[in-house]
């Protein structure tokens, strides 16, 4: 197998993603007081709740995309705004 070069984003993104899981990790320990290690097999339907981790995540990011798009309308309209008055300037 060949191994890739790190390269600085990539190390970035593995730090981030350390440091996410970590506080991940601690969080479930302070809310369940065990670990995924100790938590038995059969205690969920694991399937089930990673369904319904995804369809939150599904949430948070149309949510997010809604916000994003509402700054966007926001920033062309005064992009527009203030080429009409730049224009206006101009003319006379």
């Amino acid at each position: 197998m060949t191994k890739l070069t790190s390269t600085d984003i990539a190390e970035k993104i593995i730090i981030m993603i350390a440091r996410n899981l970590n506080a991940r990790i601690s969080k479930g320990y302070e809310t369940y007081g065990q670990t995924l290690d100790d938590c038995p097999d059969d205690a969920y339907d694991w399937n089930q709740m990673l369904i319904e981790e995804l369809l939150d995540g599904l949430q948070y990011m149309a949510k997010e995309n809604a916000i994003l798009r509402k700054k966007l309308s926001a920033e062309i309209r005064k992009n527009l705004k203030l080429k009409r008055l730049l224009g206006r300037g101009m003319k006379e």
